[in-house]
């Protein structure tokens, strides 16, 4: 499984997440997992209805 953080959480973020869990939804596995989105504007992030939580902002983020 590929685990995905998405940068940014508006409307193009709320997009690949439905294209990612269609795709999810066809495979007879899951595929890809989102892990959540980073935005530095965390209003942005609850304007829409995300499958994973809000990470916090892009410059806060620590890459692992």
């Amino acid at each position: 499984m590929t685990n995905i953080i998405i940068i940014g959480a508006g409307g193009h973020a709320a997009e690949l997440d439905e294209y990612i869990a269609y795709s999810n939804s066809i495979k007879e596995i899951r595929e890809y997992n989102v892990v959540g989105f980073l935005d530095d504007n965390s209003s942005s992030f609850h304007n829409y209805k995300f499958s994973a939580p809000y990470l916090g902002g892009v410059r806060e983020h620590k890459v692992r």
